[in-house]
């Protein structure tokens, strides 16, 4: 049988397998994924009977919360960060209104770029009924682990001596990346640790590479 390619399940949410009476697909509430995710990350690998993402529906709308609160992570971490940017948004009405509605754009495209690119490579090395799951763990992780950490890091930044900053920067990426990797090997079933590196940061370094490419 042909590999089927997509966002659902190979079980769709709103009706049973065609092949069988099979339980229906599960859907994953947001509060069960963010809390796989801190598992994953921090604890144990979630696999066997407490593998929520294993037989899980996913449909696009389930990205919208995630989307959110990553767009709304960045943007008060640029505005509140960039003296600059508040005192342009100060001078008039509609510079409050354009330059954040410019400032959502250019973090809704770093999404977009970061969601195609593991999207594109989970379709070539994840199982097919792991895809839509696993992208949806991916956009939780980017909101509720990595937009956090990206926050402190910044906020850490200029407040203590250049060796310990650097030192505090080197020490969290390794233990993202690690936290990351193990989400998404576990999200996605890959079947080794290096894969879920490789999927949990090239979308990453790609939408940060097209946010360094365009000149807003």
């Amino acid at each position: 049988m042909a590999r089927q390619r997509g966002l659902m399940t190979a079980t769709p949410i709103d009706q049973p397998e065609a092949e069988g009476p099979g339980p229906m697909a599960k859907r994953l509430a947001f509060a069960a994924v963010i809390g796989a995710v801190y598992r994953i990350a921090f604890a144990r690998h979630d696999g066997g009977d407490g593998d929520i993402f294993a037989g899980a529906a996913v449909r696009w709308t389930d990205f919208i919360a995630p989307i959110l609160v990553v767009l709304a992570i960045n943007a008060a971490c640029e505005i509140f960060s960039d003296a600059e940017l508040r005192s342009l948004m100060q001078l008039s009405l509609d510079g409050s209104v354009a330059l954040p509605g410019l400032l959502l754009a250019e973090i809704g495209l770093r999404v977009a770029v970061g969601l195609g690119v593991t999207l594109a490579l989970a379709d070539n090395f994840a199982p097919v009924d792991r895809i839509g799951p696993g992208l949806l763990a991916y956009q939780w992780m980017q909101a509720a682990l990595l937009a956090p950490w990206t926050v402190l890091a910044r906020l850490a930044t200029g407040q203590h001596p250049i060796w310990l900053e650097v030192a505090f920067a080197l020490g969290m990426a390794l233990a993202m990346i690690f936290c990351a990797a193990r989400v998404m090997r576990a999200a996605f079933a890959l079947p080794g640790l290096a894969l879920g590196i490789c999927i949990a940061w090239c979308g990453s370094i790609a939408s940060f590479a097209v946010d360094r490419l365009i000149d807003w």
